[in-house]
């Protein structure tokens, strides 16, 4: 079975309770030379409970999702250096992730065969460039932009787990390479207080957005239900079936009960 597509080409996320079926649309999708991520989700009820929170789990599923974009930001795409970096600097927990044997043992041996240092390599990713003999990543911040104390919010990080994205931090210490960072309000909540380290590039100066991935979750959910709201209040003004009057009030009355 081929992939099913877009109009515009884009291929279509599965979401589905049967792990094997999710297995065999992700083994199709690399047969077709695509990205795969695959990722188990949580299925809950705001119909009948107020919030995400509130909602029990109903149960797990598994989401299968596919790209054919064939840069270094594809799903499954990684620098060979960014993966030896995550072994011989990180433990597995503090990365949240494990890189089997056979995946390190060929990134080392890449650079053997092209002679070319992982070091090396680092410093010609295109993540940053060289300016006047000066380390600079590609946001234009440097190790110096930085000192302990000062408040910062991680980006999606380039070679760090994206979990931390959007977290709350301070500045700690100051490294050769990166930045030591402390989680005062992390994306999820089992991350408070926990330190790692990011380039430059990756942290922006103070603390910026909705830190909790939650949270960001729910403000997109009503940010639609508004949305929603006042496409169906414009569908009935164009019927004639309410006045402008009611239509406001009624998207008032709407914003009030999803804060509520």
């Amino acid at each position: 079975m081929a992939i099913p597509r877009e109009p515009n080409g884009r291929p279509l996320t599965l979401y589905t309770l049967d792990l094997e079926a999710a297995l065999e649309y992700a083994r199709e999708a690399l047969s077709e030379g695509l990205n795969v991520e695959i990722t188990d989700r949580d299925l809950r009820d705001t119909q009948t409970y107020r919030s995400f929170q509130e909602s029990p789990v109903l149960v797990k599923y598994w989401g299968v999702s596919l790209s054919d974009d064939a840069s270094a930001r594809g799903l499954r795409s990684a620098s060979a250096h960014q993966i030896i970096d995550a072994v011989e600097m990180l433990r597995p927990e503090e990365y949240g992730a494990i890189h089997a044997d056979d995946l390190v043992e060929f990134c080392k041996a890449h650079y053997l065969k092209t002679g070319v240092s992982a070091d090396s390599a680092r410093n010609l990713s295109s993540d940053a460039h060289t300016q006047g003999g000066t380390y600079v990543v590609g946001s234009g911040k440097t190790l110096s932009s930085f000192k302990v104390g000062d408040k910062v919010t991680v980006r999606a990080p380039s070679d760090r787990p994206l979990f931390h994205h959007g977290s709350h931090g301070t500045v700690v210490t100051v490294g050769t390479k990166r930045v030591h960072v402390r989680m005062d309000t992390a994306a999820f909540e089992n991350h408070d207080g926990e330190v790692a380290n990011f380039l430059p590039g990756d942290l922006d100066m103070g603390h910026v957005g909705t830190p909790r991935s939650v949270d960001r979750m729910n403000d997109a959910f009503t940010s639609m239900k508004l949305e929603v709201g006042a496409d169906l209040v414009s569908v009935a003004l164009d019927a004639g079936v309410i006045t402008a009057d009611q239509g406001e009030r009624i998207k008032t009355a709407w914003a009030n009960h999803l804060q509520s």
